[in-house]
């Protein structure tokens, strides 16, 4: 259940930190909430690389993480 934490909220809901921090997780170009497997992709990827996959995010010219690019998502933050 621990490793299905994140994937599931950011699914169907948001996650306590990215509530806290006026973030959510989108499918690129629509925004729409991403889907469960991209979801768990997404999440094994950064466990996976860890620092590497944050570390890219000041190379790349979307300041999009690896896992970002792997599961087709971007981070926008909350309409409130």
């Amino acid at each position: 259940m621990v490793f299905c934490y994140e994937p599931i909220c950011v699914s169907f809901f948001c996650t306590l930190g990215q509530k806290i921090t006026g973030i959510r997780v989108r499918r690129l170009g629509t925004l729409k909430k991403i889907p469960f497997p991209f979801a768990f992709v997404r999440y094994f990827l950064k466990i996976l690389l860890g620092l590497i996959s944050l570390f890219a995010i000041i190379f790349s010219k979307e300041r999009r993480a690896i896992h970002d690019f792997a599961s087709g998502s971007i981070v926008v933050l909350a309409n409130k």
